[in-house]
């Protein structure tokens, strides 16, 4: 477990690293089925940020769902077995609500 939480520490590190902005919360709180997440706030105009949720699945992935101030949309997938390099591809089927 802790091995997971490092890694879901580094996948948020990562989806943020690029970014100035400090972000404060979450506020509220998003729990729905194994979803959990929040909204967050930029800590020097208290504007929001970006809201973000997680689930873990049976498979050992964890998957992200994100979308930031401008209307952006991240996905971040994470499994404790992976051994990606940068560059490297791999299938994906993703399909949301149905």
């Amino acid at each position: 477990m802790k091995c997971r939480a490092a890694a879901i520490a580094v996948l948020l590190f990562t989806i943020f690293a690029g970014s100035n902005v400090q972000a404060r919360g979450p506020y509220g709180s998003i729990s729905v089925g194994n979803w959990k997440g929040g909204a967050y706030t930029n800590d020097q105009t208290g504007s929001f940020s970006h809201c973000a949720a997680g689930a873990s699945y049976a498979s050992g992935i964890f998957f992200l769902v994100m979308i930031d101030h401008t209307g952006g949309w991240s996905l971040g997938f994470m499994h404790e077995e992976w051994r990606l390099t940068t560059g490297q591809a791999f299938p994906l089927t993703l399909t949301f609500d149905g």
